[in-house]
C-alpha cells in the first residue's frame, strides 16, 4: 500500500493541507490528502526543500565605510 498524502503528513507532523500545498510548489501535482505518494514525489520534493533552503552568497567588491569616522579622545594629561 502506496502512503497517501494525508498520511505522509502525519508522519511529517504538518497539517495535509499544508504538505498539499508544499508539494504544489514542489511540482508535484497532488489534488486531495487521499492521493498516492511514490518515491519520486518525495524526491521531488526533498529536492524543492533543499533548493529553496540554500543560502543566498552574496559578494560585494565595495568597501564599507562608516557613515561617521571613528574619534578617541585621548587624554592629554597624564598624572
Amino acid at each position: 500500500m502506496k502512503p497517501t498524502v494525508e498520511n505522509f503528513a502525519g508522519e511529517l507532523r504538518m497539517s495535509p493541507q499544508a504538505l498539499l500545498d508544499v508539494l504544489n510548489l514542489a511540482n508535484v501535482e497532488k489534488g486531495s490528502f487521499k492521493d498516492a505518494l511514490s518515491g519520486d514525489d518525495k524526491a521531488q520534493l526533498l529536492d524543492y526543500l533543499r533548493a529553496s533552503r540554500r543560502p543566498i552568497v552574496a559578494v560585494s567588491t565595495r568597501k564599507l565605510t562608516p557613515v561617521r569616522p571613528y574619534q578617541h579622545k585621548l587624554p592629554l594629561s597624564f598624572p
